[in-house]
Formats: C-alpha cells, sequence, structure tokens
C-alpha cells in the first residue's frame, strides 16, 4: 500500500466539469507556470504558509475510504471524482493504487509533463483527461514554465491511441497564451485529435495572488488585466473549431 500527500479535497465541485464532483489535489508539479493558480501544492513535501502547514499524507486505503462515501451521490446525480493538483502524476504509485481501489468516474487533471511508461499506466484506470495545452512554442514554454513541451506533446498525441476522451484547456494569459500564432497552432492539435470533446480557454484569475502572499512567495505574472478573446474574435481570425469555449473562470 503506497502513501502520498494531499493539500485539499473539494467536495462536489459544480466547476470542475459535468455534474456534480469531488476534486482531490495532490502535492507536487514539476512545472513553475508564473501564473500558477495553485502556488500551495507546487512543491511535493508540505509546504507552511500564514495559515499553518498544507498537505495532509493518506494511504490509499484512507483516501479511498474518504472518497467512496461520495460514490452513491454522484451515481444518483452524476460527476465524478478529479484528480488534479499539483500534477498528480508525481504521485505516481500513491494515484495507481488510490484509482485501482475505486469503482467510480475518474478524471485525470493534467499538465502532460510525465514519463511516457508513467502516462501510459494510468490512461487504463480513468475516463476522462483534462489536458493542459499552454504554449506551443517551445522556447516560450521553458520560459514561461521552466519545462520544455516535448513531453506533453509526446503525451498528447498518445491519448489518440488509447481512445480516452479528452478535454483540452488552455489559460488565457494576455500576450503569453493568448495569442494567434499559440492559439492558432493548438486549434490545429485540438481538430487534428478526434477524441477531443472540448477545447476550453480559461481566463486568468487574479484573485489567486492572495494565496502566494500567505505562502510569503511573489507571483511572478504581476499583471490584472484579462484576455480579451472570444469566439467572435477567434472565428475573425480564422480559428474555427466547433469544440471550443471559452470560460470566465479559470486558471
Amino acid at each position: 500500500m503506497h502513501s502520498g500527500i494531499v493539500f485539499d479535497i473539494k467536495e462536489l465541485t459544480v466547476y470542475d466539469g459535468p455534474g456534480l464532483n469531488v476534486a482531490v489535489f495532490f502535492k507536487g508539479c514539476p512545472l513553475r507556470c508564473w501564473w500558477c493558480h495553485n502556488p500551495e501544492g507546487l512543491e511535493l513535501g508540505y509546504t507552511k504558509s500564514q495559515n499553518g502547514i498544507i498537505g495532509t499524507e493518506y494511504t490509499s486505503k484512507d483516501l479511498v475510504h474518504v472518497l467512496e462515501q461520495y460514490v452513491p451521490i454522484q451515481r444518483r446525480l452524476g460527476g465524478s471524482l478529479i484528480f488534479s493538483g499539483g500534477e498528480p502524476l508525481m504521485q505516481h504509485a500513491f494515484l495507481v493504487d488510490t484509482l485501482t481501489r475505486l469503482r467510480s468516474n475518474i478524471v485525470l487533471d493534467t499538465c502532460g509533463y510525465a514519463d511516457e511508461e508513467v502516462f501510459h499506466s494510468i490512461l487504463p484506470l480513468v475516463n476522462l483527461v483534462y489536458f493542459d495545452l499552454k504554449l506551443l512554442d517551445d522556447v516560450a514554454h521553458i520560459y514561461y514554465t521552466s519545462k520544455s513541451n516535448q513531453p506533453i506533446l509526446k503525451n498528447i498525441m498518445w491519448l489518440e491511441k488509447c481512445g480516452v476522451p479528452v478535454i483540452i484547456r488552455t489559460p488565457l494569459i494576455p500576450k503569453i497564451t493568448d495569442t494567434l500564432p499559440n492559439l492558432r497552432e493548438i486549434a490545429r492539435i485540438v481538430g487534428s485529435l478526434p477524441n477531443v470533446t472540448r477545447w476550453e480557454l480559461m481566463h486568468y484569475n487574479p484573485f489567486t495572488r492572495s494565496k502566494y502572499e500567505a505562502l510569503n512567495m511573489i507571483c511572478p505574472y504581476q499583471e490584472t488585466t484579462q484576455s480579451e478573446i472570444d469566439i467572435p474574435y477567434l472565428e475573425m481570425n480564422g480559428i474555427l473549431c466547433d469544440k471550443v469555449e471559452v470560460l470566465r473562470i479559470g486558471g
């Protein structure tokens, strides 16, 4: 049995997908996105904040016990157990052990940055993947997230082979991710993958800056303006995609 560290469990959240959901946030992330909206989940271990220590250790059995109480409700009303972070694949063994014990609709919320073997092994255990696709230019991706996007692009192409339904999510960060060249390239990928059911463009939430203050951290992204991207603007500029949806809540 494996154990891991979780920094939050949000019960019955309605903004993380269709139906009534329970989102579990795992500690640890390989990326360092300038606009990260969950900085308390970046480090793999416990994190000190002005409000105390962030992170709770669970065995897979204990976490399943917590989550199983929601399964009967979800079976009646719809919904899923969403494994997010951070990046849940950072605690791969703990995640696999947890998922194999659950009998529910499972969603993996991932940045896609993981070894191919790790990524491939988790897909048979999930029903849907939320896949973050931020920047297609590798130089820009390294600059704004600290990592190359090459493992991410390899993993998203593998999703087509395994047939798992995918929702691609792109944060709309003004002058960084919301540029027309970047959105055109992402739209091209969305259009080429038949198992992508939706492309969500998610506006940045500036209120997450208070999280950085509580952690005694400086948020690398200091802009407060919102992206002006909407569907008519995309269509006017030749970005045509029937799967696109612009969300005003997001990060």
